[in-house]
């Protein structure tokens, strides 16, 4: 992998510019501003038992301890490059998004309980994802802690309350525009997603060219997608067993692994 670097640089910035055009920031910012949030956070916590908060705590806190160290032990094992190692432990440092939600609910999950964990977890992300990629990432790639907070700030947490707001000042046009939330975010996610993969598609060919070219045992390809499963799939197992550990009911254990540690977050 080494020899890879060598001869196949990408020449990425420090981590922290997430050099998106106008276009993908608007599309991320949209994807984050969920009018519903607040509002049906408010109302699950108005009918919920105060012993919720420690389940609410557990899972906040998982996802900011075991998802990071998690990313950094699979880049350390499968020996991956720096850029790669740097883009693994990124995805472990970064909050739940709304496809969580809907995918919580699809599996018979605890649906507020995860709601209400992607609002902590996204204002907590401002200051944890810089500060964890910093000290998790740092040793392999530049990182920009500060210009990373800003960038989570513009693109997650600003519209959030954006949509606190609205909710708000508009509560009549809201209730209508919550039906069709889900489903309008998860695919301007899908729609995000395919636009970055093939505006990269030349980078990823040239990384998979040079890397047979040098005969690796694996192609760089192939690790990025076996450190992307092992991270997901080691995300949702140890996020149920910590679960049964702690001894959370069966609907708050899928909700966990589901937010917290499944991948389903808002790097989608």
């Amino acid at each position: 992998m080494d020899k890879m670097n060598a001869c196949c640089p990408l020449n990425i910035p420090p981590y922290g510019n997430l050099m998106l055009c106008p276009r993908d920031r608007c599309h991320l910012a949209r994807d984050s501003f969920s009018p519903g949030y607040l509002w049906q956070a408010r109302i699950y916590l108005k009918f919920y038992p105060a012993s919720w908060l420690r389940q609410l705590l557990f899972g906040c806190a998982a996802q900011y301890t075991i998802m990071p160290l998690l990313g950094a032990a699979i880049s350390k094992a499968l020996g991956l490059s720096a850029n790669l190692s740097a883009g693994i432990i990124l995805l472990g440092c970064c909050p739940g998004g709304i496809a969580s939600n809907v995918v919580t609910y699809i599996a018979r999950g605890d649906v507020p309980l995860s709601v209400v964990m992607t609002i902590c977890t996204t204002f907590a992300a401002v200051f944890a994802t810089p500060i964890l990629t910093q000290l998790l990432a740092g040793a392999y790639v530049p990182v920009d802690a500060a210009g990373l907070a800003i960038s989570t700030l513009q693109v997650v947490l600003a519209p959030v309350v954006l949509g606190a707001c609205m909710q708000s000042a508009f509560p009549k046009v809201v209730a209508k525009i919550i039906l069709f939330s889900p489903l309008t975010a998860v695919s301007i996610s899908s729609l995000l997603s395919s636009s970055v993969f093939s505006e990269n598609v030349g980078l990823l060919g040239s990384i998979a060219e040079q890397s047979a070219l040098l005969s690796t045992s694996t192609p760089a390809l192939l690790l990025v997608a076996q450190a992307v499963l092992l991270l997901h799939a080691g995300g949702f197992l140890l996020g149920y067993f910590v679960s049964v550990v702690v001894r959370l009911e069966v609907a708050q254990r899928r909700a966990v692994s589901i937010e917290a540690l499944g991948g389903a977050q808002t790097t989608d």
